[in-house]
Formats: structure tokens, C-alpha cells, sequence
């Protein structure tokens, strides 16, 4: 019995392969990025559609703010300034000016929701090119990521959805980081200054962006490793990153002890519960697991639609499987990548699960958005991890 439920087993899989090289060979590669630049839209589309949330919609009132109380542009700004670092307790300059000044400029809600569109785009492009660069697979030869970067997005329609509202806010901060990221690894490839000064200008816009940028040092570090570089050699190369970092928190701490400052912002008020903290440690990670919070899942249906991009989608993550076989990953490698990744999530994850704000409302915060990227990493390994441990059924499936 077992016998003939293997051979089954086998002709089964047999006929997917057969199926699979039938659909390589018969579209034309012209169209593949075509097909891949729409499969990378679908998901994402919605973001255009949507109506303003939260306080975006007081955010468009800027102007008109702005004209009752006969202010200049610069005026607001260092208003906004004031109330963040003297109320709040928070420095994030950068973030205040581009945000204030976006809305500014774009008041109408059709821009702010193409230009947020084509944030989210240009990411998933550039993330990919810090895929590719990383693990040393040509750009060409691994664009076919493009439309499952996305497929781990999920839209919430509330308050704190990090697509539908506060447009900006954490696509630009991905890029950002990205960047520092690119150009670090650049350098050490390189081995050039103005890399490594760029990736430190990058860096130092990240973290006078968001406070999630104040634990990136350790990420240099493991990218560093990544790199094929001992620890001694990475933690060489991190340390102008560390240096600023450290740099930067010094500051803001001698600054909060020589000023005294009314009741601070809840959302960066620690609240040390720790059955509360794991718990919205946990919310804030399971966030960015696909279909968390996906409507579809909620309707217990799928269209036609749904089900057809779910099927193209299941012949590219063979084509991932494929290069898994081709380019070949050691031990090491596979297990810096999971922990670059787990980190990153984590990272973003701690500063939520410690605010009492945040345990309150119990719900993944707009940072999930780069949660989405860092655990897309993990999975990225899977096809590595199958080969490594020789799980023959997965890869059976490769032309």
C-alpha cells in the first residue's frame, strides 16, 4: 500500500513538472516581463483607489492651516518641530520635514496616492536589487521575485495601515535604509570611501527619520558577515555605523537630561508588563505573515481573478526553486540570511511591544510595512534550506 502511494506520489509530481516545462516553453519571453510588471501591480493597486485615513485627512488641511493663521511654510515646519521634541519627546527632524512638507505641496488626494504608489513600487524594485546583490544572483536572473514581494501585502483600511495612510512615512524610511544597506555592502565589495560615506549619509538621515533606526548597527554587522568577512573584519567595517549611531542617542539623551518636558507621547512610554509586551511583540511579528488580516480570507472565498494570480504565482516560486540548484548557497550563508532577516523583524517589532500606547490597541503598526521585506528574506532561503537538507520532492520540480 505504501509502495503504490508512492508511485503515485511520484507520477503526480511527474505530470506538475511536465506541466511546468509545457508553460516555459510555450509563452514567449517577451512577455514574462510584462507578465511580471502586472503581477507585481495587482497587489498594490488598491492604493490608488483608496479614500484618506486617520490623520492624513487632517494633514491636507495644512494649507488652509496655514493661510487662517498667516503662516509661512517654514513657520508650520518648526511649529511641527517644537510639539514632536518638546511635547512628545521625540527626534525625528527628518520625518516632521519631508511629512510636513509633502502635504504641503500635495494637497489633493489623487497625487498623494499616486506618489505613495509609486514609493511602494520603486521599493519592491530596489529591495530586489538588495536581494540580487546580497546573494549574488544577476538582478536579471532573479527580477522573476518582483510580483512575490507584494503577495505578502495586506491592506487594513484603519488607522495605522502603512499603505493607506500616513503616505510616505515608512515607504521613504524603507528607502532610506535600503540604500544604506546598498551602499555598504557596495563598499565592501569595493572597497571605496564614498560608498562607505554614503551608506553613513544614508544612515544618518534613517536615524534622524525613525527611532527603529537607532538598532541598526547590528545589522551592518551581519551584512558584513554576509560579505564572507570574519566577525573581527565586520566588526571593523560596522564600526563608522556604530560610531554614528552612538553618536546620535548620546545626543538625544544629553538633550531629554538637560531639559525638562511636559507628560510625554504614550506611543514611546515604556509599559514593562511582560505578559503585555510578548503579546504585542507576537501581534506586531504574526502582522507580517501573508493574509493576517486579508479581507478575502474573512469573505471565505476566492474570484477567478485571485485564483488565475495564484496559479502564475505557483509556476514563479518553481522558477525560485530552480536557482536554488544553480546557485548554491553554503551553511553559513543560509543561516546569516535568517537572522539578518529575524533581526530586522524583531527591531522593528520591540519598540511596539514596550510602548503602552501600542499594548493597548493591540494591533500590527505601520512599521509592519518593512516587517514585510525582512521576513520575505527568511523565506527567500527556503528553496536553499530544501536543497540543503536534500528534500529531493521539492526540487524534482526544476527543468
Amino acid at each position: 500500500m505504501y509502495l503504490f502511494t508512492k508511485i503515485k506520489k511520484v507520477k503526480y509530481i511527474k505530470k506538475l513538472k511536465e506541466l511546468f516545462i509545457l508553460f516555459n516553453k510555450k509563452i514567449p519571453k517577451y512577455i514574462y516581463p510584462i507578465v511580471i510588471l502586472i503581477l507585481t501591480i495587482f497587489p498594490i493597486y488598491l492604493i490608488l483607489k483608496a479614500p484618506l485615513f486617520s490623520d492624513d485627512i487632517r494633514m491636507v488641511g495644512i494649507k488652509g492651516y496655514m493661510l487662517l493663521h498667516q503662516m509661512t511654510a517654514f513657520d508650520h515646519i518648526i511649529q511641527s518641530q517644537s510639539l514632536f521634541l518638546f511635547t512628545n519627546q521625540r527626534f525625528f527632524p527628518l520625518h516632521l520635514l519631508v511629512f510636513d512638507s509633502f502635504f504641503i505641496l500635495f494637497y489633493k488626494v489623487t497625487i498623494i496616492k499616486i506618489i505613495q504608489f509609486i514609493l511602494v513600487f520603486f521599493n519592491i524594485f530596489i529591495f530586489t536589487y538588495f536581494l540580487s546583490l546580497i546573494s549574488n544572483i544577476k538582478l536579471k536572473k532573479i527580477y522573476y521575485i518582483l510580483p512575490i514581494i507584494p503577495i505578502l501585502y495586506h491592506f487594513r483600511a484603519d488607522a495605522h495601515d502603512p499603505f493607506l495612510t500616513f503616505p510616505i512615512s515608512m515607504t521613504l524610511f524603507f528607502s532610506l535604509t535600503l540604500l544604506s544597506f546598498i551602499f555598504f555592502y557596495k563598499y565592501l565589495q569595493n572597497k571605496k570611501k564614498k560608498l562607505l560615506i554614503l551608506s553613513l549619509i544614508f544612515h544618518l538621515f534613517c536615524l534622524c527619520y525613525y527611532e527603529i533606526a537607532y538598532l541598526y548597527s547590528p545589522a551592518f554587522f551581519i551584512l558584513a558577515m554576509i560579505k564572507d568577512n570574519g566577525w573581527k573584519k565586520s566588526l571593523k567595517y560596522s564600526i563608522p555605523h556604530i560610531l554614528l549611531s552612538a553618536t546620535v542617542i548620546s545626543g538625544i539623551f544629553i538633550f531629554r537630561a538637560l531639559n525638562s518636558f511636559e507628560t510625554p507621547y504614550t506611543g514611546i512610554t515604556p509599559h514593562l508588563d511582560i505578559i503585555k509586551i510578548i503579546e504585542t511583540f507576537y501581534i506586531q511579528i504574526a502582522g507580517a505573515f501573508p493574509y493576517w488580516n486579508l479581507s478575502i480570507l474573512k469573505n471565505q472565498s476566492f474570484n477567478i481573478i485571485d485564483i488565475s494570480y495564484f496559479i502564475l504565482i505557483f509556476f514563479l516560486s518553481f522558477k525560485m526553486i530552480s536557482y536554488a540548484q544553480k546557485y548554491t548557497f553554503n551553511k553559513k550563508k543560509i543561516i546569516l540570511f535568517i537572522i539578518f532577516g529575524i533581526y530586522m523583524m524583531s527591531i522593528c517589532a520591540l519598540p511596539i511591544a514596550l510602548s503602552e500606547k501600542y499594548q493597548i490597541e493591540g494591533r500590527a503598526y505601520i512599521p509592519v510595512y518593512l516587517q514585510y521585506h525582512w521576513l520575505f528574506i527568511v523565506l527567500f532561503t527556503i528553496p536553499w534550506l530544501c536543497n540543503f537538507f536534500k528534500k529531493k520532492s521539492l526540487l524534482y520540480f526544476c527543468p
